[in-house]
């Protein structure tokens, strides 16, 4: 399934792999982890240290579940490339663009790939307000 969304997105020339832990990660896996999450980030530490090791630049918990979990025992680090806090990212990106917003008027640009629909049209097919 990530495999997918990298491919669908364009990234998969940036993506060096996807792996998963060994063994693989289960939600009770991942709930237990809270209580003692050293036998995770360990398993999470030896997959990110072969990445970096074939040319990883940057490790990115594909799973929200286990990137929290990470980022709560502060693994920000392995093997000297970082840990993406992958929430943290989108909250700044999307701080970011508010502030382009508001600050300098950027928009995003409707006339090629983002196109949107006719206004009129999007406007009839909503219908009336209630």
């Amino acid at each position: 399934m990530t495999k997918t969304a990298i491919d669908k997105h364009g990234l998969g020339a940036r993506v060096l792999d996807v792996v998963s832990l060994d063994p693989p990660l289960d939600e009770p896996a991942l709930a237990a982890a809270y209580a003692d999450p050293t036998e995770i980030i360990a398993n999470f530490t030896l997959a990110a240290e072969r990445l970096v090791a074939r040319g990883a630049d940057v490790i990115i918990p594909a799973e929200g579940v286990l990137a929290q979990l990470l980022v709560i025992h502060g693994v920000k680090t392995i093997a000297g490339a970082p840990v993406l806090d992958v929430f943290a990212a989108a909250w700044s990106y999307a701080q970011m663009m508010m502030r382009l917003w508001s600050r300098t008027g950027l928009r995003v640009g409707r006339n090629w790939h983002y196109r949107r629909d006719d206004v009129d049209l999007i406007h009839n097919l909503r219908g009336p307000k209630t």
